[in-house]
């Protein structure tokens, strides 16, 4: 899988990462021109916000919501260790890093096009590498293991979020260290109900109470937070037609399909490790 390999630094001081996102800086930020896309998002220190490819970690802060904080704070200073950030110091609401014992951790990153906030989809690393700044590196397994993204899921602290175009070697890889993650009830493993099921009436199952798939939680939260009602929610889900692939019945269908909905038990239909997901046409 040929990727632009960028290097720079990562920042987390007067920031919120979360399981799945962290600021980043291009040590030559003309590299960002070569991604598909073309354009990125940066603030006045040349900071951009990444999207890590593969994982959908517990959310911290979507829409003023947060998943249980017990696994999606978890999940937050798992990506902090593995990075290499050392004496982290929240503020008292965990809204923002005050200090760190070293900002600005030197890595580099693997992309190969922006998301539609122009966020750099990528992969993540941590120290230093033998390939040039600016290198169309090929990502194989063996590479895939050393980032960030593999070592969340193979410490049972993000679930998986495949889209389209990742390939399926190191979809694979992701599988497996998910699988074993898993098996033996390794972090979020030991309280997820997605498949199980649970019952989901409001706001306050979903940020207290339940973890669930990211993605069904961002969309009950939008939901809920416009007044929906949980039996409502397949209709609210149909309408948004957003199209995934189900990789065991190589079967194309909506996000709406893959949700059951009886009474007030919400649970997802298949692993989230057999969905492909699509962009939403426009």
């Amino acid at each position: 899988m040929p990727m632009l390999l960028i290097k720079g630094t990562f920042h987390v001081k007067g920031y919120s990462p979360d399981g799945d996102s962290i600021k980043f800086k291009a040590q030559d930020g003309s590299l960002w021109r070569k991604l598909e896309g073309g354009y990125v998002k940066k603030n006045w220190w040349g900071h951009t916000q990444l999207r890590i490819e593969a994982i959908d970690a517990p959310e911290t802060h979507f829409k003023d919501a947060h998943q249980p904080r017990k696994w999606a704070d978890a999940a937050t200073d798992a990506l902090l260790q593995i990075m290499g950030f050392r004496d982290v110091a929240w503020d008292s609401g965990r809204s923002a890093i005050k200090s760190v014992a070293q900002d600005g951790l030197p890595g580099y990153i693997l992309s190969r096009a922006t998301d539609t906030y122009k966020r750099p989809i990528a992969f993540v690393f941590s120290g230093e590498t033998a390939h040039a700044d600016g290198a169309s590196v090929n990502l194989d397994v063996a590479m895939l293991k050393e980032s960030l993204n593999y070592k969340m899921m193979a410490a049972g602290q993000a679930y998986p979020m495949f889209y389209q175009g990742f390939f399926s070697d190191l979809r694979e890889a992701m599988v497996a260290a998910l699988n074993e993650a898993r098996n033996k009830g390794t972090g979020l493993w030991s309280a997820d109900r997605s498949r199980a099921g649970d019952d989901l009436p409001d706001l306050k199952s979903i940020t207290e109470k339940t973890l669930i798939f990211p993605k069904l939680f961002r969309r009950m939260v939008t939901h809920f937070s416009s007044g929906g009602r949980v039996e409502d929610l397949p209709k609210f889900l149909e309408g948004l037609k957003e199209p995934v692939l189900i990789l065991s019945k190589q079967h194309f269908t909506h996000f709406d399909n893959v949700i059951a909905v009886e009474g007030k038990r919400v649970k997802m239909l298949y692993p989230p490790e057999d969905l492909v997901f699509l962009p939403v046409p426009s």
